[in-house]
């Protein structure tokens, strides 16, 4: 199928060409890796203390005969074979490596033998992430924009890592199989990223077509067997898949096979999207890091389903989700523009179309982030940073799709707006009440003067108190409210200064899988500055320890018992349990709500007046103590995963 169009370049993409070169030296970062030159036998800087020994170098012969003793002996021939495929003097890409740590998984073993936490410090989401091929897309982004030498540069790199993918990945073998996820995220990769190449004039050799439609199939193939929908509630794996199995499917010339996947597929989509997406538009997960990733997969789904089975395939109430989902990424954006990060945030997406890169000095970025040692280059040269916490795009990518301008004007210009066009091929009715979450209020003065009052009741030696300013000049800092209960999060927002204050289920049906011990927390930013911030996440199975330390209660400005946690860290590091938080009041007053997780039942009073905003904790207990949040003890500021800043420097 051809289903896209080149884009037109818009602002702000200044950063793929030097970003491309990069890709063409076959230079990655990775999850927190830094830009790192990714080959066999190559000697890694290690992940904190964690470091493996390099395998022996690789000199890759055309032949193929360097992969005996790799791939196994089934595969060999056929591998061997597409790997000659390549073209001369092409250096292979080791997919099976975690780049930060140094530890290999091996390509000959079967997929389900896989081990996801083999070692501490190994990181399994490292090589998965390289092999998503997120960066195929961009390279093919940037041949639409290019003469013809470089689109052809772009597009003979792009067949060769295809090929080299898939001779050093057999299907079903190897660490890049052990997720259908990653399956489905990196067929929608490749095949956005082949028709991008077409869209541009880019023409492949049959051989090569051979090898690829064959690879698209056995990954449509891996997918439809491999579903990730046994838990009580499927999450954003099973959705992955669904969207990777459509892309497949969409794709591929029909059969009964791919026939079948698409009818499976765009219904069961059409499904999770409503069910995976709350009735405030809020991803069910907890997470606002997973709310971008899962409304990606929704809305080009969504798309693609408009392509092939037109409008009428859509449900009103399909596209409603979408718009509300879309809503949520602008109004709990701060002013800045960035993500609060509340839940986990893992940096996952389906396609990184949409991205922003910035630069700074090589020693400036050394500097700022402790994940960034030893690097090469001169300390003055320019080293890209990926801008990770700007999910704007989202909403770009539903006004593509749904005639929402007002969300195109307030996302800015981002090529999704045009590619999710593109590949709907017609723009679907509006079908939501537009801004509900500014409608939501809870509780009257009432509520409010019955928090007060209870307040005043205890006397001051059991409260905690803390004053944030906000302006002198700006008594009435907060012109919009919007409250999203069903996900938890209540956002205060004005031209200067924005607030937002957990307070709400842990997602997941309860499980809290992506949930940290935030509730009752703030974050606060105030003329761009943040006075108080939610850390991140950093890390998950490599280090359970720094897991937990991004989970817990001290990681967040929220009512705090000495040495207890709300909802314990040890039963699982993807499980945390639901303390009961209610919110009792939301309004232009401020904000009260109390939860039940440390046995007993604590409150948070938020109140703004005379330019300030002053923030108050209590148990209603006389014998269980808080103490307060203390912001020296908060892990540094992790602004996506893998990424840590130096101890002391905070987030600007």
């Amino acid at each position: 199928a051809r289903l896209l169009s080149v884009a037109p370049r818009v602002p702000g993409t200044e950063w793929l060409e030097p970003v491309c070169e990069e890709y063409l030296a076959h230079r990655f970062d990775v999850l927190g890796s830094g830009w790192t030159h990714v080959r066999h036998g190559m000697r890694c800087r290690g992940l904190e203390d964690a470091v493996f020994e390099p395998g022996a170098p690789v000199t890759a012969d055309r032949s193929g005969l360097w992969l005996e003793g790799r791939v196994t002996a089934a595969n060999l021939d056929e591998s061997r074979r597409i790997w000659s495929l390549a073209s001369e003097g092409y250096v292979p890409i080791d997919w099976h490596l975690d780049i930060k740590s140094g530890y290999r998984w091996g390509e000959g073993t079967w997929y389900r033998d896989i081990a996801v936490a083999p070692e501490r410090g190994a990181d399994i989401k490292v090589p998965w992430e390289l092999a998503r091929c997120h960066h195929l897309p961009q390279m093919a982004l940037l041949a639409g924009w290019s003469d013809t030498g470089e689109r052809n540069r772009l597009a003979r790199d792009f067949r060769d890592q295809v090929l080299d993918f898939i001779a050093t990945n057999p299907p079903r073998f190897g660490v890049n199989w052990a997720c259908a996820m990653d399956a489905g995220i990196r067929a929608a990769n490749w095949l956005v990223a082949y028709d991008l190449f077409r869209a541009t004039g880019a023409e492949f050799d049959g051989e090569f077509e051979g090898v690829f439609g064959r690879s698209v199939l056995e990954h449509g193939r891996h997918i439809r067997a491999n579903l990730e929908n046994e838990a009580d509630v499927p999450g954003n794996h099973y959705l992955a898949d669904l969207v990777g199995l459509l892309f497949c499917a969409g794709y591929l010339p029909r059969t009964e096979e791919t026939g079948e996947w698409w009818t499976f597929a765009s219904k069961a989509v059409l499904a999770e999207t409503e069910a995976q997406f709350l009735g405030d538009g809020a991803n069910f997960e907890g997470s606002t890091g997973y709310h971008r990733l899962s409304a990606e997969l929704a809305v080009w789904a969504v798309a693609l389903i408009v392509r092939i089975d037109g409008a009428d395939g859509v449900p009103a109430a399909a596209v409603a989700r979408l718009e509300r989902m879309a809503e949520f990424v602008r109004d709990t954006a701060m002013v800045s523009g960035r993500d609060p990060q509340i839940g986990d945030t893992d940096s996952g997406r389906l396609l990184k179309l949409g991205a922003h890169y910035r630069w700074a000095t090589l020693g400036e970025a050394a500097a700022r982030y402790e994940n960034l040692c030893d690097l090469e280059g001169e300390p003055g040269s320019r080293y890209w940073l990926e801008e990770q916490l700007d999910h704007r795009h989202v909403m770009a990518a539903v006004a593509g799709l749904v005639g929402r301008d007002d969300l195109a004007e307030r996302s800015g210009e981002w090529v999704d707006q045009h590619l999710v066009a593109t590949l709907a091929g017609e723009r679907l009715e509006p079908a939501a009440q537009r801004d509900a979450a500014a409608q939501v209020r809870i509780g009257d003065g009432a509520d409010l003067a019955g928090a007060v009052q209870m307040l005043g009741n205890l006397g001051g030696e059991r409260c905690v108190v803390q004053h944030f300013a906000l302006g002198s000049d700006r008594a009435s800092s907060f012109t919009t409210l919007c409250g999203y209960p069903e996900f938890g999060l209540y956002v205060f927002r004005g031209p200067h200064a924005y607030l937002t204050v957990r307070c709400g289920p842990v997602g997941q049906g309860g499980c809290g899988g992506h949930a940290h011990n935030d509730q009752l927390g703030i974050v606060l930013e105030v003329d761009g500055y943040l006075e108080v911030c939610d850390p991140g996440s950093y890390l998950y199975t490599p280090l359970p320890s720094r897991r937990n330390e991004y989970r817990s209660v001290r990681a967040h400005n929220a009512p705090r018992v000495a040495g207890r946690e709300p909802a314990s860290l040890d039963f699982d590091i993807f499980r945390l349990d639901d303390p009961g938080a209610r919110c009792v009041y939301f309004g232009e007053k401020g904000f009260a709500g109390y939860h039940d997780g440390y046995g007993v039942r604590v409150w948070r009073l938020v109140e703004f007046g005379d330019g300030q905003m002053t923030v108050t904790d209590w148990s209603e207990d006389p014998g269980v103590k808080l103490v307060a949040p203390d912001a020296q003890s908060a892990p540094p500021f992790s602004p996506g995963y893998g990424w840590r800043e130096r101890e002391g420097i905070g987030s600007r």
